[in-house]
């Protein structure tokens, strides 16, 4: 740019004029830029001006005689040169700073109503953000009480910002049970596109909702919902971290709904250290994670939770969603996820009556504990086509006391590792392939793969519970045990399994390939409407394998004994390989008349 200037200054010399060069965001009157005054100026032939934010350059011509065109021609292109050449500095930014009590005159007492002193807050911190300027909030150590008189509280639109308090147990703000509505929420804070920018334009940025260090508590006798927070419509960057939400009659955490626009999700945040207590509804899940799609939107995806609880859920403790069928929630992972005594399921993965997918969700250490009213984990809506997919939960527990222990209504490529699960296994009829349960601590190990019945469940293995046994034989267990079952008239024979419907390759005991198992196996059979006639029949020393598949089963009889008495004269067990589906086939013959049901066990040793 200095060289050009002198170019500039060389050309007016020869051409005797004057050379006005005023820096600044305006140029000054040109009696001030340093040339003479406009009185002194005999005959002036030409200007040639050239301005810029940040510049202007001012040729004046005095000489009686023009220049000449080639040197006029030249003058304006060195300026204009000159122009180009200096950077223009992007406008002042100056961060505005609000502190509740002091700014905007909250007491924080607990007693005194401070929601008008909020609204005020989050009014003028939107319009600093509007402005361009980053902004913050600050909430001082305190009890702010939000009542209903001063209505919902504002969304932040289209920016970010800040809101900081000095910690949960010290910044606490008090929902009255008038209140309605969301307490935080935003709506389009984004980058405004899907990563396709060259570089990141940071005085347009508009993402990136920070929030740390409050406790709001609520009321769950409250008429109306509250949300504690709430991300509507598209937001990117987002971050959570120490945040308490407590007694509350609506959601501590919704993420992904449309509230001002069709498409709604949150990408690229991290939520740290965040405890949901006592919260939620019967048909809100205390933290919703979901996307409201449209066709070529994006939906919620990237996300990273780190030690999150959810204590008494009054519905659901945590329902990851996708109403919509366009684009799929997905690439979400927790890291210390605890759910306690939830109302409804604990851990949704797909929620009843959603169109979308849910894929690539991962889960490590999670436990889910006490759930009574529903599953520990439910995978899959009952009416969700395409099911989720790409499930992986590795370490932590599932138990003690939860009802159910996973329900997979639909869903494949599903992968549990967990120390223990306590509670039976609901495979829907929409369950797929590759699907498979590592208990690693305790040694037991399930694999379901391809369609299952409708209604099919498992259970843990082990000879200490006091439950029967059903489902899917711990295969790779050295010593286990499993039940079987079968009811019916006493005029056909009764295949026995292990929960009691038609057989299949999941509620047989079947082994798995090259493995062999040694058996003992006891059935006792009592008619339903003469229990006094019964009968009971054992099989010592057996051996079971199936070496290359379920067509190579086979079966090496023991050791047989029976004791019948009454009408159970006659009956008969009839123990074989099934060669169609690689397991063991037990029917029960009863001797005619009656209504009968049988029940065995079969106590196994795994020998290779």
């Amino acid at each position: 740019m200095l060289k050009k200037l002198k170019e500039l200054r060389y050309v007016c010399r020869r051409q005797r004029c004057v050379t006005h060069v005023c820096m600044g965001r305006r140029a000054a009157p040109e009696p001030k830029c340093g040339g003479p005054a406009k009185s002194s100026v005999r005959s002036l032939h030409s200007v040639i001006k050239v301005r810029s934010s940040k510049l202007e350059v001012v040729v004046q011509h005095r000489d009686m005689k023009k220049p000449s065109p080639s040197a006029r021609l030249l003058l304006v292109g060195t300026a204009i040169l000159a122009v180009q050449s200096a950077p223009a500095a992007p406008p002042a930014r100056v961060t505005t700073s609000f502190d509740l009590r002091e700014t905007c005159g909250a007491v924080g007492d607990g007693v005194s109503d401070d929601s008008k002193s909020l609204k005020t807050c989050l009014t003028e911190m939107q319009r600093s953000l509007e402005s361009g300027s980053p902004a913050i909030l600050r909430i001082p150590a305190g009890m702010y009480r939000i009542s209903g008189a001063n209505g919902e509280m504002p969304t932040f639109k289209g920016h970010g910002g800040v809101i900081a308090g000095d910690g949960p147990h010290a910044s606490y703000l008090i929902l009255d049970k008038d209140y309605q509505g969301d307490l935080f929420s935003w709506s389009e804070a984004w980058s405004a596109n899907n990563g396709s920018r060259p570089k990141i334009d940071v005085w347009r940025d508009r993402s990136g909702p920070t929030v740390s260090g409050i406790e709001v508590t609520g009321s769950t006798d409250a008429p109306f919902q509250q949300n504690a927070f709430a991300f509507y419509d598209r937001n990117d960057s987002v971050l959570l971290r120490d945040i308490e939400v407590n007694d509350l009659n609506g959601q501590c955490l919704r993420i992904g709904r449309a509230k001002y626009l069709p498409e709604a999700y949150l990408r690229e945040s991290a939520f740290f250290n965040i405890k949901c207590f006592n919260a939620g509804a019967e048909n809100e899940a205390a933290i919703e994670i979901g996307s409201s799609t449209e066709q070529n939107s994006d939906a919620t995806n990237e996300l990273d939770l780190y030690k999150v609880a959810v204590f008494s859920a009054r519905g659901a403790g945590l329902s990851i969603r996708n109403p919509k069928g366009f684009s799929a929630t997905r690439f979400i992972r927790f890291f210390g996820l605890r759910i306690e005594a939830s109302g409804g399921d604990a851990l949704q993965i797909g929620a009843p009556g959603d169109h979308g997918q849910v894929a690539s969700i991962e889960f490590n250490d999670l436990s889910v504990i006490n759930t009574n009213n529903g599953a520990a984990i439910r995978i899959g809506a009952r009416d969700m086509d395409p099911p989720p997919y790409q499930i992986n939960i590795r370490g932590g527990h599932l138990g003690p006391g939860n009802k159910l222990g996973i329900a997979i209504d639909a869903g494949r490529l599903i992968d549990v590792n967990l120390e223990s699960i306590d509670g039976p296994i609901s495979l829907g009829e929409k369950a797929g392939d590759g699907i498979q349960f590592n208990t690693v601590g305790n040694r037991r190990y399930w694999h379901f793969e391809g369609s299952k019945q409708k209604g099919a469940v498992a259970q843990s293995l082990e000879l200490s519970t006091n439950f029967a046994v059903r489902g899917i034989p711990t295969a790779a267990e050295d010593i286990g045990a499993a039940a079987l079952r079968a009811d019916g008239p006493g005029d056909s024979e009764l295949r026995m399994t292990m929960d009691g419907r038609p057989a299949s390759p999941y509620n047989c005991f079947n082994a798995s390939y090259g493995e062999i198992y040694g058996l003992t196996l006891k059935l006792v059979a009592t008619d339903k409407n003469h229990p006094e006639n019964w009968f009971s029949w054992t099989l010592n020393d057996a051996v079971f394998s199936a070496p290359y598949g379920p067509n190579s089963a086979t079966l090496e009889s023991g050791q047989e004994s029976s004791l019948s008495h009454g009408a159970g004269r006659g009956a008969a067990v009839k123990v074989t390989a099934d060669r169609e589906l690689g397991c063991l086939k037990v029917t029960f013959l009863p001797p005619g008349g009656g209504s009968w049901h049988a029940s065995g066990s079969i106590f196994f040793v795994k020998v290779k």
